[in-house]
């Protein structure tokens, strides 16, 4: 059962919590844990129309500061550059390994048509959705 629902976001109280929510293969929960344990966060949510990641918010509050998907664990690393770290069981390629990918510094991220909020890599904004 979700902690709260805040329209557009179903938010919950743990990980474990989102995790019975957000179904992504039983092999990817535990390095998902591991990773995202060395975040310091504040509230998680699942955005309700797409369902396609759960965000981290800064423990200060928003914005995200990592997003998990069903293969990967993204997040920020500074303004307008980002890192992932590979699941187990993913579409990027084999394996557990790691990846970057660095946006240009001239580079801005897109953003929602709808509400202006910078977009994540999958392009949903987790805000109007």
């Amino acid at each position: 059962m979700s902690h709260e629902n805040d329209g557009p976001r179903q938010y919950f109280a743990n990980l474990d919590e989102a995790l019975r929510e957000f179904t992504i293969p039983i092999e990817n929960h535990q390095r998902a844990r591991e990773i995202l344990a060395t975040f310091d966060y504040g509230r998680l949510y699942l955005p309700t129309k797409s369902r396609a990641y759960v965000a981290f918010e800064g423990a200060d509050g928003p914005p995200s500061i990592a997003w998990l998907h069903s293969g990967f664990v993204e997040f920020r690393t500074g303004p307008g550059t980002y890192d992932y770290l590979s699941l187990p069981t993913n579409s990027i390629g084999m394996g557990g390994g790691g990846g970057s990918r660095r946006n240009r510094d001239d580079e801005l991220r897109e953003t929602c048509i709808e509400c202006r909020t910078e977009l994540p890599a999958s392009g949903i904004c987790g805000v109007c959705e």
